[in-house]
């Protein structure tokens, strides 16, 4: 009876130390949700709309024929502005 006693602590024992295994990730990701939930939307409304890819465009024109051609470029964010002229980084 002992035997079988222990034997069922141990089972609970060990599930709920499985359980907190895979809870514990879940439950962190919620508890920062809302502790920094300010700070999250802070960075989705101004520092993800300030990136930015800048890509050069040519154009070439020659006798009959004219065309455009676009370089990769690269990516920066912007740091200022004043008035329509946008400063990166």
């Amino acid at each position: 009876m002992k035997r079988r006693k222990n034997l069922a602590i141990m089972i609970v024992m060990c599930i709920v130390v499985v359980l907190t295994w895979v809870m514990a990730p879940l439950i962190k990701e919620q508890f920062n949700n809302q502790v920094y939930k300010t700070l999250i939307a802070k960075v989705r409304n101004e520092a993800l709309p300030a990136n930015l890819k800048i890509i050069r465009s040519v154009e070439r024109k020659s006798d009959d024929v004219s065309g455009t051609s676009y370089t990769a470029g690269f990516s920066g964010v912007i740091i200022g502005n004043q008035g329509d002229t946008y400063y990166n980084r």
